[in-house]
C-alpha cells in the first residue's frame, strides 16, 4: 500500500483497516502534476477518475477547469471532508453529484443530487458507526 498523505496512512492504521507492515516502510521522492497541466498537455478528458489514497481535495485544487464527469473516493469522513471538495467543484463549475456505496453497484440516488444534498446525506451517514465508502460522481450541466 501506498500514500502521499500521512493522515490518510495513520488514519487507516488507526481505524484497523491496514497495519504499519502494509505501508511500504522506505520513502522516496515521487514527482506529481497538477489536473490542470495534464489538461493542458493532452487535452481535457470526458472523464476523469481520482484515485489518490487521501489527497483527494489537493488534487482538485490543482483542477481550475470544469471536467465533463468526473469521479473521486470519499473514505470514511475521518480521511477528509467532502463539503471541501464539493465546495472546490462547484467553484469552477455548475455540477450535479450522486454516489456509489463501495461494495454495490450502481448509483445511490435515483436522481442527481445538488452539492447541498449530497454534504446533508453525507453528514447524516457519517455519524453512524462503522467504516463507509462512496465514489462520489460529479457530473457537469450544460
Amino acid at each position: 500500500m501506498s500514500t502521499i498523505s500521512d493522515k490518510f496512512r495513520s488514519t487507516v492504521i488507526e481505524l484497523g483497516l491496514a497495519t504499519e507492515e502494509d505501508y511500504e516502510t522506505s520513502a522516496f521522492t515521487v514527482n506529481t502534476v497538477t489536473l490542470d497541466f495534464l489538461i493542458e498537455e493532452y487535452g481535457c478528458p470526458e472523464f476523469c477518475k481520482i484515485d489518490v489514497e487521501g489527497s483527494e481535495l489537493s488534487c482538485l485544487i490543482g483542477l481550475s477547469s470544469a471536467v465533463q464527469h468526473l469521479c473521486f473516493e470519499q473514505f470514511s469522513p475521518e480521511i477528509f471532508g467532502l463539503s471541501s471538495a464539493i465546495s472546490r467543484l462547484t467553484a469552477i463549475g455548475n455540477y450535479q453529484f450522486n454516489y456509489v456505496n463501495k461494495e454495490e453497484v450502481g448509483f445511490e440516488s435515483k436522481h442527481w443530487l445538488s452539492a447541498e444534498e449530497i454534504i446533508r446525506i453525507y453528514e447524516s451517514r457519517k455519524s453512524l458507526p462503522g467504516i463507509f465508502g462512496w465514489d462520489i460522481h460529479a457530473k457537469l450541466l450544460s
